[in-house]
């Protein structure tokens, strides 16, 4: 974080940002006070948007800043595909499985 303060000690700026993706403590902290922040959104609606925005971050982090706003977008929408086929994945795994057991 970067603090900006005037001559009598007020704050004038303040700017949070991943310097290390692979930063988990920082990172986490991170997502704590952006989702902390929530303004008039409810929250679902800003979990997405704090969710996003760090994941954005950190990949643009990792990718060394190279990666332009669409490249990283697109990662973003493959990685929380992802995520659901794994979620759906495990799901099916464990009902068909207690499913074969209950055969057993």
């Amino acid at each position: 974080a970067d603090l900006d303060l005037d001559p009598q000690g007020r704050l004038l700026r303040h700017a949070e940002y991943v310097t290390d993706g692979y930063d988990v403590p920082a990172t986490i902290s991170r997502y704590e006070y952006l989702t902390a922040r929530r303004l008039d959104d409810p929250a679902p609606v800003w979990y997405w948007k704090v969710l996003q925005a760090t994941t954005l971050e950190e990949a643009d982090v990792l990718a060394g800043g190279q990666a332009t706003p669409d490249e990283l977008q697109t990662e973003f929408a493959s990685q929380v595909v992802r995520q659901l086929a794994i979620g759906i994945a495990i799901g099916y795994c464990v009902y068909y499985g207690s499913k074969l057991l209950v055969l057993l």
